[in-house]
């Protein structure tokens, strides 16, 4: 009973599926006429070769279908600016989107936004961003958003029109063969990664109402030879010039802070010229600027923070100005060709490591204020001879003069032996007697 109830079941079974197919197609089919008709009574429509949704008697620019039939040699691709009289003023997401083999000529193109565009979404281009060399971008244009061109691989040439005010997080990212870029006047923010990676960037022009540099914003633009930051500009970010090749920088009269390693690794910069505005250097601002000779440290600095200066090989002259009340951790750690330095008088305390292997450090001043200097604070400067340890100073840290291999004896018996921690002259020239004297001073 139960074989013959199967194979009275199967046939039965086959003509089910084929009924099911045949449904399928002619739901398809109903689908298909339904999308039609809504792109007729306001979805997608098209015109020529684009594709486009219109709100309230404005157009946005959806998709494009066309084939490029341009002759060989510079190609050039301009989106409409109006369709059947109405405006076009919005460009959406991803226009381009499947259409690598359509653009697959070597030939350079240039893409060409038109005048009443006030709105470009991100990834726009996404799809199409390998094949163009050159944009020109239209007046009407206020904001350059988010990742619009990042990772244009083979752009070179763009103009940002003067209604831009922003400059939006990593823009242009890694646009490596980009050569100049003239940051328009009325632009007030230039975002994080804006231009990060641009290694071709020669040419630089910052607008006069620039006030905030984000993080990173142009980072590794290795061309790059010289910046001048103008006065508007307040706030330069974390990273924002770092590893650059540049010679030269100008700073303007309104920076008031410069974020966490800013400029370090620039190393051929030669020299820095601080302005009276700034008042907050954060950490690692300059580390590793290896050609920096001159460095004043005004008065008007109360926020230094770690390790600003370390690795400045060639630094050799550093003026500190009364205001600044602590030395911070590693400020010049390994600044080797520093020789002498005066310790401005409102200094009360030098922290950890804060001249370490200065080993070209001679001599230093410190002002009777001093009260305390943290462990390995002048670790490993050999050439240190004279130091003149104040009388009202209650805490010298471990090792804070270690590896100090030519100091006086006189300075010697002023220290604490755990500040001499494993100094062979102290083996030499102090007897253990002195020494415990010492330890039971400092305890």
């Amino acid at each position: 009973m139960k074989e013959r109830f199967i194979h009275w079941y199967r046939p039965f079974n086959k003509v089910d599926n084929i009924f099911n197919k045949w449904a399928y197609v002619i739901l398809f089919q109903i689908g298909l006429l339904t999308l039609t008709n809504a792109n007729l009574l306001g979805g997608i429509q098209t015109f020529e070769n684009w594709q486009y949704t219109e709100d309230q008697g404005c157009l946005t620019i959806t998709g494009y279908q066309g084939k490029p039939d341009y002759p060989r040699g510079k190609r050039v691709l301009k989106i409409p600016n109006e369709i059947k009289g109405k405006p076009v003023t919005v460009i959406s997401s991803n226009i381009f989107m499947a259409k690598k083999a359509i653009f697959s000529s070597a030939d350079p193109m240039t893409l060409v936004i038109p005048e009443g565009i006030t709105n470009i979404s991100t990834n726009a281009f996404r799809d199409f961003r390998w094949a163009i060399d050159e944009i020109v971008l239209p007046k009407t244009l206020t904001i350059i958003q988010s990742n619009l061109f990042a990772d244009w691989t083979a752009l070179k040439r763009i103009n940002i029109p003067e209604s831009v005010t922003s400059i939006e997080d990593s823009s242009f990212k890694g646009c490596s063969q980009l050569e100049n870029i003239i940051i328009p006047n009325k632009v007030e923010r230039i975002g994080k990664r804006a231009f990060s990676g641009c290694r071709n960037l020669t040419s630089l022009v910052i607008g006069v109402s620039v006030k905030n540099i984000g993080k990173l914003a142009f980072d590794e633009c290795r061309s790059l030879k010289s910046i001048e930051i103008p006065n508007s500009v307040t706030n330069i970010e974390g990273r924002a010039f770092c590893r650059l090749l540049i010679t030269n920088i100008s700073f303007g009269q309104g920076l008031t802070t410069i974020g966490q390693e800013a400029f370090a690794w620039c190393e051929q910069i030669q020299s820095i010229h601080l302005p009276k505005s700034i008042h907050t250097i954060c950490q690692g601002a300059f580390q590793g600027c290896r050609f920096v000779s001159t460095i004043q440290i005004g008065s008007n600095i109360t926020n230094l923070e770690d390790g600003v200066f370390a690795l400045c090989d060639k630094l050799n002259s550093v003026n500190i100005e009364d205001g600044i009340t602590v030395i911070p951790s590693n400020l010049f750690f390994g600044c080797s060709n520093l020789t002498n330095i005066i310790i401005p008088t409102t200094v009360t305390k030098i922290k950890k490591w804060a001249f370490s292997n200065c080993t070209n450090l001679e001599s230093i001043s410190l002002p009777n204020g001093i009260t305390s200097i943290e462990e390995s604070a002048f670790e490993g400067c050999f050439k240190l001879v004279n130091i003149h340890i104040p009388a009202g100073i209650t805490n010298i840290g471990t090792a804070a003069f270690f590896n100090c291999k030519q100091l006086n004896t006189d300075t010697l018996k002023m220290l604490p032996s755990q500040a001499l921690k494993e100094n062979k002259v102290v083996e030499e020239d102090v007897s253990p007697e002195q020494r415990e004297e010492y330890r039971k001073r400092w305890e």
